[in-house]
């Protein structure tokens, strides 16, 4: 790296010093850094006039000849390849250095590695480098320039409008860092496309702007009409795009391959309009480099130091008028906390009454159910009693019945216990609590019934033959000498066939009896009445056993039945005081956690004020230290207006890619 002896210093010197102390100064204040995108666009701007390089884009459209021009201005046309395809997009940026020397600079290799001239093409166009694959960043050339020695850096950026997408969005993220630019436009006329990106480089250099009209030698085929009308054209055209005077605009016409091929011949080169270009660039951009450096420092300082007053501003007056966003957070929700507490204890009478309605509604319902089934068992009971014969097992009997009256008590017990639920969730839905759930013993033993010992019944104590006596002797009282000889008939077949008699039953002994009394003697009418006496005994017999069992199923039932209104009863107290339990406590739990959340609310509100205070007591000498590097920005500025500064003496030798 070559040193020089700095110059002494000069108004100017002292300007750029001052300039930079004012931004130490501003890097020190949080408030203002914290914006961390505006103030690095800050730093940026600081460097480079700490570094005294001043940033010249070379920008248009793809295919403009902008890389062919700024060869031809370097006088170095195979550092910047343009005939082997589209540039990638990777940026390419010269500077002053005292040997020729070129870094490429890759994601993987920031500190770069050198390259010949002759390699150029295998990293920066699409030919040699398909898709940017190598991950090129960058590519910084040092050249021993007389147009770069003061400072002055150059950037060919890609081209816009190109099918590669890639291009436009590294040219546009590296207009935020430029501070002059070299717009190159080629076409007939000037289309649409590249005004709008004229204007946008125009928004960050303002006049600090040469436009070339490159390709001239096309143009000059029409003769010096053409190229005039040419140029008139990017002049109305630009103008009404960006509102200035036309004559405001410096635009040259220019053409690269014209120059290249003068081969030394001073007409030729001055016939291609670089020299006027050079010279352009000199007296309209290089001459006040400096000033524009600076200033452009100060637009960058003064925007980053408007955005931080206004929003302190702000800040500080939400603080003091109490509307931060943190006082306005707590009380909201310390007022939103209040509403709900009036509403629970306002609302709480008129819950518990809803509640305490729809349960005893739901008890009311289940009650009258299980009596209506409780009956039903009844009824059920005397109906099968009705139908049954000598077979009826009577505890087994009993036994169905009083099963039947559990089965009812269990499951009044659980649909009451799910209804009750049912209306204590939907209350708690729409008190938004937790409500819990309310249990029942639907258990149910009831009372059991004793065994049932039949008393003896006449019947059963008397033989086949003794019932057959007896059947026949109430037959001849009855029907008088016939009917007492068909009744001894009956008797004797009842003796002659004691299996039939007693197997088939003793119609069938009676029948043949009467049969063998009719044969003898025509008793035809004992048989029958015979008959007659025999059922009219077993019938009697029967219902003597069902009144029996009538009066034992009643007996064991009533007392289960009473029990089972009695649980039901119970179980009816116990979801109602629950239910009406579980809604008072939890209307009270919210109450009380409600109750604190005010309370520890209150106390954030208070605390967060008094930080709000202590904020506000802050930001007062900050607002006020932003204020004073405004005015200072401001008399600053009003120096640099008066000056048309150079950066002459203040490159030290290196490279971009050196720094």
């Amino acid at each position: 790296m070559t040193t020089h002896t700095p110059p002494p210093p000069t108004e100017f010197t002292d300007l750029a010093d001052a300039v930079l102390a004012l931004l130490e100064r501003a890097a020190s204040i949080g408030e203002l850094t914290q914006d961390t995108e505006g103030w690095e666009e800050v730093a940026r701007s600081g460097e480079r006039l700490r570094e005294r390089t001043f940033l010249i884009a070379v920008c248009g459209e793809f295919s403009s000849g902008k890389s062919t021009l700024l060869g031809a201005l370097l006088g170095r046309p195979e550092l910047f390849p343009a005939d082997v395809g589209a540039t990638t997009s990777v940026p390419t940026v010269v500077g002053w250095a005292e040997s020729e020397q070129v870094r490429v600079v890759t994601r993987t290799e920031p500190d770069g590695f050198v390259v010949g001239a002759a390699d150029l093409a295998r990293y920066v166009t699409d030919a040699g480098n398909p898709g940017n694959a190598q991950q090129v960043v960058e590519v910084r050339i040092g050249l021993p320039s007389p147009l770069l020695r003061d400072g002055i850096c150059f950037v060919d950026l890609p081209g816009i409008g190109s099918t590669n997408a890639a291009h436009a969005l590294v040219t546009n993220a590296y207009l935020e860092r430029i501070d002059a630019a070299l717009f190159v436009s080629a076409a007939q006329t000037v289309s649409e496309s590249e005004l709008a990106f004229l204007g946008r480089v125009t928004e960050r250099v303002g006049d600090a702007l040469v436009i070339a009209r490159s390709k001239a030698d096309l143009v000059a085929q029409y003769g010096e009409d053409g190229v005039a009308r040419a140029v008139a054209d990017v002049r109305a055209k630009a103008a009404g795009a960006l509102g200035v005077s036309p004559d405001g605009l410096v635009i040259v016409p220019v053409s690269a391959l014209t120059s290249l091929m003068a081969l030394g011949d001073p007409e030729e080169e001055a016939a291609s309009g670089v020299p006027a270009l050079i010279a352009t660039m000199d007296t309209a951009i290089a001459a006040r480099a400096g000033s524009l450096l600076i200033a452009g420092v100060l637009d960058r300082l003064d925007a980053a130091v408007r955005g931080a007053r206004a929003r302190l501003g702000l800040r500080l007056r939400s603080l003091t008028d109490g509307n931060s966003p943190e006082v306005v957070a707590l009380g909201e929700e310390l007022a939103e906390r209040r509403r709900h507490l009036e509403e629970v204890t306002a609302s709480e009478a008129q819950w518990t009454a809803r509640l305490r309605q729809e349960v005893e509604q739901v008890c009311a319902d289940e009650t009258l159910k299980l009596d209506s089934a409780l009956h039903s068992v009844r009824s059920r009971a005397q109906s099968a009693l009705d139908r049954a014969g000598h077979d009826l097992n009577a505890n087994a009997f009993t036994s169905q019945v009083l099963n039947s009256v559990h089965d009812e008590y269990t499951g009044a017990a659980r649909r009451l216990e799910q209804r009750a639920n049912q209306a204590l969730e939907a209350t708690a839905s729409a008190l938004g609590v937790d409500l819990g759930h309310v249990q029942v013993d639907s258990s149910f033993h009831g009372t059991r019934a004793e065994s049932f010992t039949e008393p003896l019944i006449h019947r059963r104590t008397k033989t086949s033959l003794g019932r057959a006596v007896e059947a026949g002797g109430r037959a001849a009282r009855k029907g008088g000498f016939w009917k007492l000889m068909g009744a001894g008939l009956a008797v004797g077949a009842a003796l002659l066939f004691p299996p039939a008699a007693v197997a088939a039953a003793p119609l069938l002994g009676a029948v043949a009896a009467a049969a063998a009394g009719a044969a003898a003697g025509g008793v035809a009418d004992a048989a029958f009445g015979f008959r007659d006496e025999l059922q009219e005994m077993e019938h009697a017999d029967l219902e003597t056993r069902r009144a029996r069992l009538r009066k034992h199923v009643v007996e064991a039932l009533a007392p289960n039945q009473e029990e089972a209104r009695a649980r039901l009863r119970s179980v009816v107290a116990t979801l109602h005081n629950g239910a009406l339990t579980a809604l008072r406590g939890a209307l009270g739990r919210e109450r009380a956690e409600v109750g604190a959340r005010i309370t520890q609310l209150g106390e954030d509100l208070r605390r967060t004020r008094a930080q709000a205070e202590e904020e506000a007591a802050r930001l007062r000498p900050v607002l006020a230290g932003l204020e004073t590097l405004g005015e200072e920005s401001a008399a600053l500025r009003t120096r640099v207006a008066a000056q048309q500064g150079r950066l002459p003496g203040w490159n030290d030798g290196d490279a971009p890619g050196e720094r």
